[in-house]
């Protein structure tokens, strides 16, 4: 099943593979004879994240301005309609996160993945470096910490 995007080139791979069909000019989503319409907002932000090359972060303040422009908003609406399209996407039956929520960065759209469950290996490995990495940060302060006292108590 393609995607039916209102921007050029070939259907989002991710779409593609989850068998979603986003039609942005009547600003629907469809999937499996379920079909899901967005608000105008919504199917801004959502179109703006299928422009973008896979795993590419978009900023917060470039999705606000791609999709409210030059007008006052608050940063809360964007989330607010992050929310509604991954309400949109569960409501269609996709269990797997669609929008990735990159902190203090802005969204992505999730990973194609293989069939082995590859993404969630690969976020879990990412948590386990970085855990591993801060135990070794915390050790090797210590062993200084602990160094520097015996060199002072060591002292006449």
């Amino acid at each position: 099943m393609a995607s039916v995007v209102s921007f050029s080139g070939p259907g989002h791979p991710l779409l593609e593979r989850l068998e979603v069909v986003f039609d942005a000019d009547s600003r629907t989503l469809e999937r499996g004879g379920r079909r899901r319409h967005l608000a105008p907002r919504e199917a801004g932000v959502l179109a703006a994240l299928l422009r973008s090359e896979a795993g590419q972060v978009i900023p917060r303040s470039d999705l606000l301005d791609a999709v409210w422009g030059d007008g006052e908003v608050c940063e809360d609406a964007l989330t607010v309609i992050v929310s509604r399209l991954r309400r949109h996407f569960d409501r269609l039956g996709i269990g797997e996160p669609v929008i990735e929520t990159v902190p203090r960065r802005g969204y992505r759209l999730g990973q194609c993945r293989d069939e082995t469950g590859g993404w969630r290996e690969a976020r879990r490995d990412g948590r386990l470096a970085r855990s591993l990495g801060l135990s070794a940060l915390v050790l090797s302060a210590s062993a200084l910490v602990i160094a520097s006292l015996a060199l002072v108590l060591a002292l006449p």
